[in-house]
């Protein structure tokens, strides 16, 4: 998109912005491919994983959160947090920590207390 295009290249110097661009871009392709069910490192990990995910986030998709769950080894918990952006953990820290905490939890990680 050209929001993207736009934002690749202010993170760019003016005198190598095509080879930095042509840099960033391949990252964004990478990433794709890392992400991609049945490949790359995801079908690795057999640890469990949590995906949290603000419902309105700008950057991120649902797709990707389902590939993640689609594409590990392990076990996959997603929370997807209403009304929330890109960043869960700065505009509903509580949820994202509640979040967090209860899937620790789950798993014997993080153990009852009441700190």
């Amino acid at each position: 998109t050209a929001a993207f295009v736009a934002y690749l290249s202010s993170l760019c110097n003016i005198n190598f912005t095509a080879t930095q661009y042509a840099l960033l871009s391949s990252f964004m392709a990478q990433a794709r491919t890392t992400l991609s069910a049945g490949g790359g490192f995801l079908a690795a990990i057999r640890i469990p994983l949590q995906v949290i995910q603000g419902e309105a986030d700008q950057y991120g998709t649902m797709e990707q959160v389902h590939a993640i769950a689609r594409g590990a080894a392990g076990p996959v918990e997603t929370t997807i947090i209403p009304d929330i952006g890109h960043s869960p953990y700065r505009e509903a820290p509580d949820a994202t920590l509640a979040a967090m905490t209860t899937f620790l939890r789950s798993r014997g990680i993080v153990k009852n207390s009441a700190n």
